[in-house]
Formats: structure tokens, C-alpha cells, sequence
């Protein structure tokens, strides 16, 4: 792998990776919302025609009205990143659960709920913030509620349906805009011997299968604070009179934001659990 990186205005970083797109085998950008400049970096297969780079980056940047940005190329060794991410994928207890990659070898802890789960092609390994705090929600909370049906809405890798399955035995919607997601979320879900409560589907919040399967007890949707609050109406509802929400994806700065479109709907935030920057909120009727 060859490495490509210059830095360039924040106003220019769209222009510059479009400009950088074709050719590369992939383009991104380091962004910085308190830097007055942003890196832009493009990956290479095989190594890059410097002379075409140099011409591509003198018309950009004439474009642009801006000098042509210094460059540094770099050589990247030969590595099993699998092998890579796998080893820095440590087991995590969170609540009642024992998150662990197929790497692991590590003795299940006693009276723990193992859920295994890969880095692979969809979110969700347990390791980032969010996916935890929501984990971590729902072991808190199992003791007092008893659902029936279930939703996982952008259900990435399947986790949480998984957590939801082991925990109550019930079936559970999971459903992701992202149809690779609902693959592997039906892989792991037999993979937990949860395959049987679970039933992954390629859709969102308009999805006829989400509406057809309603009203939930438990919903969870691990997505994004802007998407969350458009879909408050959506999702309150398709809840039960005495359901549950958890809802995770945003920043602890977000939280106002978000609980309030739900409060609007006839929802109370019961709790928030917080990890690093990230929240997971618990909302009832």
C-alpha cells in the first residue's frame, strides 16, 4: 500500500478529495473541526504516477485559488490488518455481558452473558462508546421489564439484538438501511445461538416490516442524534403504553436535544449512561 497526504483549507477539503478520487483507491480526510487546515489522505495499490499527482494537484489548486499544498508520500509494509484489529480487541464486560472476538481464548467468566462478536463489515463490536453504554442500559434495566417484541433499529452487527435475545428468549426485528449489516447480523445472531429470535432485514424506521411487527415493548436504535430526533414520532409510535427506548449515537451534549423530541411525544428520560463523550439515553412512556 502507497500513501499520498498534503493538507489543505477546510474550504477546499471536498474539492480536493473529488479532485483526488479517481485513480486512488481510496481518499480521506482528517478532520479537525478546530484546525484552520485539514489532511487529506489518498491510498494507492501500486505505487502513483508522481508526475500525474503533480499535475492533478497544480490544476486543483489553481481551481481553488490557493497555492499547490507540499507532498509526502509514504510506503506502507505488507499487514494482516485483521490480525491487527483483532489484537486490539480485548474481552470487555459490560454489565451482565461478556463481549469477545473469535481471537479470544480467555475462560468465560461465571454468570456472565457471552456475546461473540468480530470486527467485521458492520458496526458494532462493543468497543466504541456507544455500543457499550447501550449494552450496559440494557443489563441494567432487564430485571424490571419483561418485553414481549422487540426492536433493534440499525442494528449493525447484531450485538444488542444478541444481548436482547439471550436476555428474554423473545423474537426481535433487527433492521439496518445497510443490507451487508442485516447479513451479518443473521450470521452472528446463529453464531449465539439466538438465530431463532431473530430475524434481520435490510430497512429503516419506514420499513413495512417494522410497522407490521409493532407495537414493541423494547426498542433500541443505535444510530445518529439528527436521524434520532426525525424518527421520534415514528418510533413513540410504535411503542407499547408501558415501553422502553434506548437511545444511543449521540454526544453527551446532544442529550437535551435528542430526550426532548421524545418528551414531546409523551416519552420521560428514566437515565443516561455516559462513556467518554458518548450517551445512551432510557426513555419510557
Amino acid at each position: 500500500m502507497h500513501t499520498l497526504s498534503f493538507s489543505i483549507p477546510n474550504a477546499h477539503v471536498e474539492h480536493f478529495t473529488d479532485g483526488m478520487e479517481s485513480g486512488a483507491t481510496a481518499v480521506t480526510a482528517r478532520l479537525d473541526e478546530h484546525a484552520a487546515k485539514q489532511e487529506i489522505i489518498a491510498y494507492f495499490e501500486i505505487p502513483p504516477d508522481r508526475a500525474e499527482i503533480a499535475a492533478r494537484l497544480a490544476l486543483l489548486a489553481n481551481l481553488a485559488g490557493i497555492p499547490v499544498p507540499p507532498t509526502h508520500y509514504t510506503d506502507v509494509p505488507p499487514t494482516d490488518w485483521l490480525e491487527h484489529v483483532y489484537r486490539g480487541l480485548h474481552p470487555l464486560r459490560l454489565g451482565r455481558f461478556y463481549v469477545y472476538g473469535s481471537h479470544s481464548h480467555e475462560q468465560l467468566p461465571a454468570a456472565s452473558i457471552p456475546i461473540q462478536v468480530d470486527a467485521a463489515t458492520a458496526f458494532g463490536s462493543g468497543h466504541h462508546a456507544t455500543t457499550a453504554a447501550c449494552l450496559i442500559a440494557l443489563s441494567d434495566m432487564a430485571p424490571a421489564i419483561a418485553p414481549h417484541r422487540m426492536l433493534d433499529l440499525g442494528c449493525g452487527s447484531g450485538i444488542l439484538a444478541i444481548g436482547m435475545a439471550k436476555l428474554f428468549r423473545r423474537k426481535i426485528l433487527a433492521l439496518d438501511i445497510d443490507a451487508e449489516a442485516a447479513r451479518v447480523t443473521a450470521l452472528n445472531a446463529r453464531l449465539n445461538q439466538c438465530g431463532s429470535y431473530i430475524h434481520a432485514a435490510a430497512g429503516g424506521s419506514d420499513c413495512p416490516l417494522l410497522h407490521r411487527g409493532a407495537p414493541y415493548d423494547l426498542i433500541m436504535a443505535n444510530i445518529l442524534a439528527r436521524p434520532l430526533t426525525l424518527m421520534a414520532h415514528q418510533l413513540c409510535h410504535t411503542l407499547t403504553p408501558n415501553g422502553t427506548i434506548i437511545l444511543s449515537g449521540l454526544l453527551t451534549k446532544q442529550e437535551t436535544f435528542v430526550a426532548n423530541a421524545y418528551v414531546q411525544h409523551g416519552l420521560r428520560l428514566v437515565k443516561s449512561i455516559r462513556r467518554e463523550e458518548w450517551s445512551a439515553l432510557v426513555m419510557k412512556r
